[in-house]
């Protein structure tokens, strides 16, 4: 949705409809009049110009551990799309607390956050993130974990939220968690199971069947690429 409100005979032009605009938007000689400045504050936008087109799109990808977000992501990147991970959120806590960076303590300070703060806390971290941040008019958000921190980035910052689900098998899942490699991961199948009832514990169950749009990740991985790209292009 994008929203402009300029002075007109006295009284605030609102204009909503659907489309692509730009976050800086165009210089406008226009001068919004106080009835629209005080609508305009009552809204979740954190970076507006006024007189100018507003406009943010949020894509959120989520997906079990594993299943092919990380390289979804690449693909955003490539394209031009800011990228913010919600997981670098909880790495910065584990860093700052001066924990070893592994699958040990990235689950458990990621739940005791959790269990302390709320269930959205990784949420509200990254939206401090993004509103501090001169971003463009798409963004890429990656980790959504919750229904709860679905409604914060909808409240927050935009409505237009659209949710990507990267799914793969089980199987296919542990082979890749094996020989990924990244800091946070384990080698020991029983570590790799209990990460996944965590991240069923904390609610990605409920995201991924909420999800607007499915990509199989099950195959060939030039294939996986090619349909990201295009659904990211399109969006």
């Amino acid at each position: 949705m994008y929203i402009s409100v300029f002075q007109t005979a006295g009284v605030p032009e609102w204009s909503k409809g659907q489309g692509l605009g730009v976050l800086t938007g165009i210089p406008s000689t226009k001068k919004p009049c106080d009835a629209g400045l005080r609508a305009f504050e009552s809204l979740p936008l954190h970076y507006a110009l006024f007189g100018c087109v507003v406009y943010m799109k949020i894509v959120a990808f989520t997906g079990m551990p594993c299943s092919g977000k990380t390289e979804a992501v690449e693909i955003a990147k490539a394209l031009g799309i800011p990228v913010i991970r919600m997981g670098d959120m909880v790495w910065e806590e584990v860093k700052n607390q001066g924990l070893e960076l592994n699958d040990e303590n990235v689950g458990a300070i990621a739940n005791m956050m959790r269990k302390e703060h709320g269930r959205n806390i990784w949420a509200r971290r990254t939206v401090d993130k993004i509103k501090s941040l001169n971003l463009a008019n798409i963004i890429v958000v990656d980790g959504i974990r919750n229904i709860e921190e679905v409604n914060l980035f909808k409240k927050e910052l935009s409505n237009d939220f659209v949710i990507i689900a990267i799914t793969a098998s089980h199987e296919l899942r542990k082979k890749r968690a094996l020989s990924r490699g990244r800091k946070d991961d384990s080698n020991d199948i029983k570590d790799i199971e209990e990460r996944d009832k965590r991240e069923v514990g904390w609610g990605i169950g409920d995201v991924i069947a909420l999800a607007d749009i499915v990509i199989s990740n099950e195959r060939d991985i030039d294939e996986f690429r090619i349909r990201v790209k295009q659904v990211l292009q399109k969006l």
